[in-house]
């Protein structure tokens, strides 16, 4: 796709993504005592990476610790766990990276995540939650 990323694995994770919200909107309606929520962590990871300066990243998309190569993920293994012979770079500041090792992300990536729950951001049903994570539910938006 235009980012770069292979369209089948897209298409798997949008196949999983909707098989998740029919779960969780089946969860709520067999289990009416319990709160349950769905967050679109996919479509918030998109969210992030198309507007990466919006929210702080300088980098693109390469990782904060790897072995090189156009997104610094060469190497054999992920940061440090590859062979002898590899010699692997760490970043001054990882807070500029959406990955630490190309495969998991930094601790800036998820503090925006956890802002985006907190504010009840791609959450279904409609949630915002406060400080101490006290829940105030919203009007529904109607089954998902």
């Amino acid at each position: 796709d235009k980012d770069g990323c292979i369209v089948e694995v897209g298409e798997l994770v949008s196949v999983f993504n909707s098989a998740m919200q029919t779960m969780a909107g089946e969860l709520r309606q067999n289990y009416t005592g319990v709160n349950v929520y769905y967050f679109d962590w996919n479509a918030a990871n998109t969210e992030v990476i198309e507007n990466m300066d919006t929210y702080g990243f300088t980098t693109n998309l390469k990782s904060c610790c790897g072995g090189g190569g156009q997104y610094n993920c060469d190497g054999g293994g992920l940061c440090g766990c590859g062979t002898a012979n590899v010699s692997y770079t760490v970043c001054e500041d990882s807070d500029e990276y959406t990955t630490f090792d190309g495969v998991h992300y930094t601790e800036h990536f998820y503090r925006i995540m956890t802002d985006f729950i907190l504010a009840g951001q791609y959450i279904s049903p409609n949630v915002t939650l406060q400080k101490g994570c006290k829940v105030i539910p919203e009007e529904p938006a109607g089954p998902l």
